[in-house]
């Protein structure tokens, strides 16, 4: 009976599991061990670092640069135009032409009647571009003696180099 009494306090550790017994057999074969189920702190772990590492995954793929399409540079949340390599692109848009003075943007959400969005102007304005002229739709940028047009429509936009 002491037995039975030292294996109960013993058990807050272990799982055990039932199995069938001979009453000829001792306690020691009635009660076996089983595997024992992750603590909550080894459960909170995995998930802490799970999600550790697929925030290093997305962090390092928007961080790192990379090409886009060919036709722009990415580092950080901008990218940057081949045409004018200086000159601030956003990332979500993608060059559809490309020529040699003129690359077509495609951009999700831009609205002619509205414009250029006011984060996009103030990332130009942010790598030293000045709004030097507006004519309608086309807006002309210098920065030293460079010079751009931007000329934007619903969901794309164009940048030209003048000659």
């Amino acid at each position: 009976m002491d037995e039975l009494k030292n294996l109960k306090r013993n058990m807050d550790d272990t799982v055990f599991q039932k199995v069938s017994f001979d009453r000829n057999k001792s306690i020691q074969s009635v009660l076996r061990p089983r595997k024992k189920f992750p603590s909550n702190r080894i459960l909170e772990a995995a998930g802490v670092l799970v999600c550790a590492c697929l925030l290093f995954l997305f962090l390092h793929g928007n961080l790192n640069i990379q090409s886009n399409g060919g036709n722009a540079v990415q580092h950080n949340a901008y990218v940057y135009s081949k045409l004018v390599p200086d000159f601030p692109i956003p990332p979500n848009a993608k060059a559809i032409k490309v020529k040699k003075n003129l690359i077509q943007y495609s951009l999700p959400g831009l609205v002619e009647e509205d414009g250029i969005s006011r984060e996009f102007q103030k990332q130009i304005e942010a790598n030293g571009w000045k709004k030097t002229d507006q004519l309608g739709l086309m807006s002309e940028y210098s920065k030293g003696s460079k010079k751009i047009q931007l000329m934007h429509k619903t969901g794309f936009f164009y940048l030209i180099k003048p000659d």
